[in-house]
């Protein structure tokens, strides 16, 4: 047996493992530096956070409530809030106020961009109840309460009335869905009209929406009801002519039927 072939054999072997050994540790090494370069390198650091987009809400309270919700996740824990890594582009946060979050991130000048899309007020719900007094909401356009709002009146805004004891929530649907586009549909209707609307009624037993004019006008309709253009137009008419304010109340809660009862 030729010992001298078995023995460069061996050494070959453990050449080769050494190299390996060193590419391996040479690889760890690298992707180390490269983990501490991510964390640590000031290009990832963010040192101005701007919060845009804000006429209800102040940039202190979006962005404490930014902040924790990012740091439930342990990515955000590991980096800290200071790191772009550590937002995302876009965001949703259990505020009713808030439609919208986008994030921009400004790598060159270390800044960090907060594009927040507030709810549009569409009108003002109140409830009144006999324990709980009256509670109003502003309502976005979907029917949901995203803010406590001034118990007022006047034409310039829609403002519903509701007998309810059921006690109303932030964040939650004022009414079912079924008849909230009926009700929006009413109460945007009525604007476009030279009629002056001071206050919406609604009787949630009967499916109803009563609008009180400043003139003494009075208009039922029915929540179940999606009202076209030919039932706006008779109720433009007479307004303009002054029927509605000479009649005691205009009933459209029958589907295809009008009926203008006389003072």
């Amino acid at each position: 047996m030729d010992y001298s072939f078995l023995k460069n054999r061996q050494k070959a072997r453990r050449r080769l493992r050494i190299k390996l050994y060193l590419w391996i540790g040479a690889a760890v090494l690298v992707l180390v530096l490269g983990v501490w370069a991510f964390l640590k390198a000031p290009f990832f650091i963010i040192k101005e956070i701007e919060v845009t987009g804000l006429t209800k809400l102040t940039s202190e309270d979006v962005l404490d409530e930014l902040q924790a919700s990012i740091l439930q996740t342990g990515w955000a824990r590991a980096l800290g809030v200071r790191h772009f890594a550590a937002w995302p582009t876009q965001m949703q946060i259990p505020n009713p106020l808030i439609a919208k979050v986008d994030i921009a991130k400004h790598y060159l000048n270390n800044r960090l961009e907060i594009k927040v899309q507030e709810q549009e007020y569409f009108s003002v719900w109140c409830r009144i109840s006999q324990n709980n007094g009256t509670n109003c909401f502003w309502l976005n356009e979907n029917g949901v309460t995203v803010a406590p709002a001034p118990d007022t009146e006047g034409a310039l805004i829609y403002r519903v009335v509701e007998k309810n004891e059921n006690e109303a929530a932030l964040g939650e649907e004022i009414i079912n869905q079924r008849e909230w586009p009926n009700i929006k549909n009413i109460l945007e209707s009525l604007s476009d009209l030279s009629l002056k609307i001071k206050e919406f009624v609604y009787n949630g037993r009967l499916q109803e929406l009563i609008a009180y004019g400043t003139a003494g006008e009075k208009l039922i309709f029915s929540t179940r009801l999606n009202y076209g253009e030919k039932v706006l137009g008779y109720i433009k008419t007479s307004a303009e002519k002054g029927d509605l304010k000479r009649s005691e109340y205009l009933d459209l809660t029958v589907e295809n039927r009008i009926y203008l009862k006389p003072r």
